[in-house]
């Protein structure tokens, strides 16, 4: 034996020697082996045959592990290089979506729960081109800075000649200052808690606007602002309450709201809903189709003021409905028993504050996962189908849960039998008289040897050996079954 590169045999005068590459056949991503036969006495003619032996490279993935990106934001793996692979995953373990996780580049959009933790991390596993089998994974944290959280406080009525004490509140910013929409002048614009004094402009408006304004810590850009009114005279004050949430299927007594220094008050609704009685100061509110469909209603209550005073006060609270959860398990679909396991890609849920799906004797990749991977057990293999039932649970305040199901039907490969082994008398034909076959949709014959069958497609045929048959005195025939689809595994006999 010889090389063209720079490995050696283990002993090159064997027919089947061991061959161990050095770095630069690896490097060149070939070598060329070749065997000389030295001829036998008389003969003085040698033969030489070679063949290419390649070499594939395992994969790699590298990128930025370390990111920060702002809550309002998405993160693309723009500087993710990946090299040798045949195909790469990604793995996310928050509640973030990936845009495509089966390229090299995708974008990440994160998830309320990703937020809420402040952090996730998104794995990238590069499979390798065979003959490799040795896949490579790598983490990659994200972490989230949040937007400021600005409270510049509650809407304030004061006298004229009255100054404003202003006691704002801020969160995961970088500077605040106050500005005002009139022309009166702050103690201090640079301090949360500072002291407004209106100008004579303003009193004469009757109110100002005072906003709290934040910027945000980097990477974020967006300004946050929060804005009260000053009233700068005797008016009435109503209050419709708390932000609620309610279900669908439910009602709203609004039994938190209440008003001071009002002749009358009056309700209304940006949706389709009705008060049971709009002029009460805590009515009932009934939601219509549309705030259903909207996921919610501003309900406004205004306060007509008394004498001498001119000015309405009008407060809203917004009214969050809770849609009832909605489960789809996906549609019913059929995998073949050699594969082993089904991702049901296609469910989905809506208005849920938990999934949990209850299956047969297999075991499940999340059951909490709207889109999980199932790996049929025993009996499952035995029954032939098995139903994977998706539950839903509702969002506070609602109760009732929703649930679907999916029939994963399992198709069977072929059973193959082309017969026992037989012995004919040289010049007869051989009979396949015993042959049969299930669970395939097409079979055929096939002949090691050189002899034709009377119909190659038909399970019971006649072959007929040819004379090399006869002269190696064996021949091997083999009939070979295609599976039923969705199976793609050829199943043979011989």
């Amino acid at each position: 034996w010889t090389t063209s590169g720079g490995g050696s045999f283990d002993d090159p005068t064997q027919v089947n020697p061991i061959y161990f590459p050095v770095y630069n056949d690896i490097a060149n991503g070939q070598v060329e082996l070749c065997m000389e036969g030295f001829p036998v006495s008389p003969c003085q003619v040698s033969d030489t045959d070679c063949m290419t032996l390649f070499f594939q490279e395992p994969p790699t993935i590298e990128g930025n592990q370390y990111n920060v990106i702002c809550e309002d934001q998405f993160y693309c793996f723009d500087d993710v290089v990946a090299t040798n692979y045949s195909s790469i995953e990604w793995t996310i373990y928050g509640d973030g979506v990936l845009d495509d996780p089966t390229i090299p580049n995708p974008c990440y959009f994160p998830g309320m729960i990703d937020l809420m933790n402040g952090s996730t991390t998104v794995t990238a596993t590069v499979e390798p081109i065979a003959p490799c089998s040795e896949a490579i994974s790598i983490d990659f944290l994200i972490i989230f800075e949040y937007l400021p959280t600005v409270n510049a406080g509650m809407d304030l009525t004061i006298c004229e000649g009255d100054e404003v004490m202003l006691y704002g509140f801020s969160g995961n910013s970088s500077n605040c200052y106050w500005t005002t929409q009139g022309t009166g002048t702050f103690y201090d614009p640079n301090n949360l808690s500072t002291g407004y004094n209106p100008s004579p402009e303003d009193i004469a408006s009757g109110m100002v606007t005072l906003c709290l304004v934040c910027e945000p810590i980097a990477p974020c850009t967006t300004t946050v602002s929060d804005c009260i009114t000053i009233f700068i005279q005797p008016a009435p004050f109503v209050s419709a309450g708390d932000d609620m949430t309610i279900c669908e299927d439910g009602i709203l007594s609004l039994e938190n709201s209440f008003a001071e220094y009002v002749s009358s008050v009056m309700w209304s609704t940006s949706g389709d809903g009705s008060f049971d009685d709009p002029t009460m100061t805590n009515p009932v509110y009934i939601p219509g189709m549309a705030d259903v469909n909207s996921g919610g209603v501003e309900l406004c209550v205004e306060g007509f003021p008394l004498d001498p005073c001119t000015i309405h006060a009008t407060d809203c609270m917004l009214l969050t409905i809770q849609k009832l959860p909605v489960a789809y398990a996906g549609a019913d679909a059929t995998i073949c028993e050699d594969v082993a396991y089904y991702c049901i890609e296609d469910a989905f849920a809506e208005n849920y504050s938990e999934v949990f799906w209850n299956f047969g004797d297999g075991t499940i990749s999340n059951p909490n996962d709207i889109n999980p991977c199932y790996t049929p057990g025993p009996g499952d293999l035995t029954n032939g189908e098995v139903l994977l039932t998706m539950f839903a649970l509702p969002n506070d305040p609602c109760a009732i849960g929703d649930e679907d199901g999916l029939l994963l039907t399992i198709a069977y490969l072929p059973e193959v039998f082309a017969g026992i082994d037989a012995t004919i008398c040289e010049g007869d034909a051989l009979w396949l008289g015993d042959a049969f076959s299930v669970n395939s949709s097409f079979c055929y014959w096939s002949t090691e040897g050189s002899g034709f069958f009377s119909e190659i497609t038909t399970l019971h045929t006649w072959y007929y050996p040819s004379d090399e048959d006869i002269t190696e005195g064996e021949v091997t025939v083999c009939l070979i079954c295609e599976p039923v689809e969705p199976c793609i595994t050829e199943v043979s006999d011989c």
